[in-house]
This record gives C-alpha cells, sequence and structure tokens, in this order.
C-alpha cells in the first residue's frame, strides 16, 4: 500500500529524465523525438539494469566533476565575453508571482522530499561520511544554481536549453554541454529506478527477474514519456506528485507518536489528490 504511490511517483520522476535525455539526444545527433525517446530507454535500462546500486554510487563522483567542469566551461565563456546583465528582479516573465512563491515554499522542503539524498544517507558507510559529503555537496550545488541564474540572464530566451548551452560556448565546444546534462540526467534515472525495485528483492526474487523488472519500469517509462512529450509539463506532474511524500515526512519528523496507518492513508490520498488535481 506504500509501495504503490512511491512507484507512480519514482516512474512520473523517472520519465522525466527519459525527456530530458531523449532531447539531448535529438539535438545532438538529429534523431526524431521518438526514436530519441527509444535510444533513451535502451541506454538507461541497459546501464541500470546491469549496475544497479553500484553503478549508481560509485559514478557519483564522475558525474559530478563531468557536471562541475561544464557549468564552469560555460562560466569562464560568458566572463571572456563580459559581464552578464544585471538581474531584472521584478520581470517574472510569462509567469505570475504564485510561482515564485510555490518555488520559495518548495525548496526548503526538497532535500528532505529528494529520493536522491536517501539514497546518499542509505549507502554512506557513516553518518560523519554522510555529513562531510553534504558539507562538500553545498558549496557545489550553490554554485550550479547561480550560474543557471546567470545563464538565463545571458542566454537568448526559449525553450531548448541545450541550444542556448551550446551558444554560449565556442564553436566545436558544444559537445560539453551534452557531456553536462547527459550525467546530470544519468546521475537521477540510476538513482530512482534501483530503489523501486530493489525493495522487491526482500521477498527474495532473483537477480535475474529484478533486472527484468528494471527493464519492465523503462519500458512503461518510455511509454508514458512518448505520450507526454512536453518536457514541462512533465516536470510539473514529478514535482506535483513529489509532494505527497510531504505529510508523512512531517508527521514522522515532528509528531511524538506517528502511525504507519497514518503514512499510508497520508500517501495514498496524497497521490489519488494529485492525479485528481491534474486533470
Amino acid at each position: 500500500l506504500v509501495w504503490l504511490p512511491i512507484a507512480f511517483v519514482f516512474i512520473l520522476r523517472t520519465t522525466v529524465q527519459v525527456i530530458a535525455l531523449a532531447l539531448i539526444l535529438a539535438g545532438a545527433l538529429g534523431l526524431d523525438f521518438p526514436v530519441a525517446v527509444a535510444v533513451s530507454v535502451v541506454l538507461g535500462g541497459a546501464y541500470v539494469a546491469i549496475g544497479g546500486y553500484k553503478i549508481a554510487t560509485e559514478t557519483d563522483a564522475v558525474q559530478a566533476l563531468l557536471i562541475l567542469g561544464g557549468v564552469g566551461a560555460i562560466l569562464a565563456a560568458i566572463l571572456a565575453t563580459g559581464a552578464p546583465p544585471a538581474p531584472r528582479l521584478d520581470d517574472l516573465g510569462p509567469y505570475g508571482p504564485a510561482l515564485l512563491v510555490g518555488i520559495w515554499l518548495f525548496l526548503p522542503l526538497s532535500p528532505i522530499l529528494s529520493i536522491d539524498n536517501w539514497q546518499r544517507i542509505a549507502t554512506a558507510e557513516s553518518a560523519r561520511a554522510a555529513r562531510a559529503g553534504y558539507l562538500l555537496a553545498t558549496p557545489a550545488c550553490l554554485f550550479v544554481y547561480a550560474m543557471i541564474a546567470v545563464m538565463a540572464l545571458v542566454g537568448e530566451a526559449g525553450d531548448d536549453v541545450p541550444a542556448l548551452l551550446r551558444d554560449l560556448l565556442p564553436d566545436g565546444l558544444g559537445f560539453i554541454v551534452d557531456l553536462m546534462l547527459v550525467a546530470a540526467v544519468l546521475s537521477t534515472v540510476d538513482t530512482v529506478v534501483v530503489p523501486l525495485v530493489a525493495s522487491l528483492a526482500r521477498r527474495g526474487l532473483a537477480l535475474a527477474r529484478i533486472r527484468l523488472m528494471v527493464i519492465g519500469v523503462f519500458a512503461l517509462v518510455g511509454t508514458v514519456a512518448a505520450a507526454i512529450g512536453d518536457i514541462l509539463l512533465g516536470v510539473v506532474a514529478a514535482f506535483n506528485a513529489l509532494t505527497v511524500f510531504l505529510p508523512a515526512v512531517a508527521a514522522s519528523l515532528f509528531l511524538a507518536r506517528p502511525t504507519p496507518l497514518a503514512a499510508v492513508l497520508s500517501v495514498n490520498l496524497g497521490v489519488a489528490a494529485t492525479i485528481a488535481l491534474t486533470f
């Protein structure tokens, strides 16, 4: 009863990542979107089914270096052309103030809700190692977030973010953007899918059967990704669904005697309400 709503949210999150990976491949290799989705599903499915938790955790350092290296290269290119323009803090473009309020409400809670962080804690060798990892990640993440804001100021308005970022780099260096974005996407794909199926290992399922289940999850994700198509709609759906964990998390942190039944009802009612309100 708890696994089903969590699976629903995880599949939505993975769908967003597959759409993003497909858009990157479509732009870099000139593929049609449905073909790019199929390639993304095959590559992502094989990567996770073969590697499991090992590839989900042991590739984090390399993925982080690729992301920070790509962001650093873009920063160097921006500085070479002059300082970015001053931000217009009173201009939200086509969006209303409600979006900004939602972002400020959600951001402080996102580390608690993020499965990426749960995995880091669960696989750390000790509490001290987990704390050290978070302290190291904080300035790196702040640097990346600040650079996203700078890129938005410098780049031309448009929906094609990979193309926008490639335009910021000198000719011939656009592949840096593709590597950076693929690393970012895969770092989330492996984090989300593995816990979804690994929990079933406690029921004594053989590794070969769990790998088949991973392939099945990716086949479902590919179908949903091809149907949604629009990355923004996928992101909105995924993060709306993510908030269903908040009541259960808040209760576990602040209530003296939370009950399992309350958690089950909270998460399932949250998913049902999210689906209804989305439609």
